[in-house]
């Protein structure tokens, strides 16, 4: 749709659209606003993919999954509100935004996949949802700002990596239902 629109900054969606389509607005360099309304049913993956002046984004309540790479390398994003209504967020959905350094992760979502928030160098305050049974590959892999993380009760699986190279992480507390740390699951920390 609009993919690669260098100088496209400003995009109102109207309340007739309910799907957004894959890669519609990556690698719109200079969108640093976009208003999504509650029609929106669907985004796609790499929706927001290099959009590098996106600095904050609201998930409207009626989006129930956040895709593969809907805001990899979104270096400029700052803030961004997931609303209950998601219950899935894909793998790298979140890879690469640098600045964002403060995310709450409702409890409504149950999968998070591979990498969702690796290179996520900012990140030193997470809530992630109490739902998790496993934390995923490199979930948080080079985020490096992150000081400490409470593992929820339903996890039983930290797998490789994904703490790798938390370089700030001082304090993890892992409850009794955790059974499996994978090899490497804190690498480099």
């Amino acid at each position: 749709a609009f993919g690669n629109c260098k100088k496209l900054s400003e995009v109102l969606v109207p309340s007739s659209v309910t799907l957004i389509s894959s890669y519609a607005f990556a690698n719109c360099v200079s969108l640093t606003t976009l208003k999504i309304p509650n029609s929106i049913k669907q985004i796609e993956d790499g929706v927001f993919k290099g959009c590098t002046n996106l600095s904050e984004i609201d998930i409207p309540n009626s989006v129930t999954k956040i895709p593969e790479g809907a805001f990899y390398g979104c270096e400029s994003l700052l803030r961004v509100s997931i609303p209950d209504s998601v219950t899935f967020i894909g793998k790298n959905a979140f890879k690469k935004c640098a600045k964002l350094n403060n995310l709450k992760v409702p409890n409504s979502v149950q999968t998070i996949e591979n990498a969702a928030f690796q290179e996520c160098f900012s990140l030193s305050n997470i809530t992630i949802s109490t739902s998790l049974t496993k934390l995923s590959k490199c979930l948080f892999d080079e985020c490096t700002s992150l000081l400490e993380f409470t593992v929820n009760s339903k996890v039983t699986v930290i797998e490789n990596d994904a703490f790798k190279k938390c370089l700030s992480l001082k304090k993890v507390v892992i409850p009794n239902s955790v059974t499996e740390i994978q090899s490497s699951a804190f690498r480099g920390c």
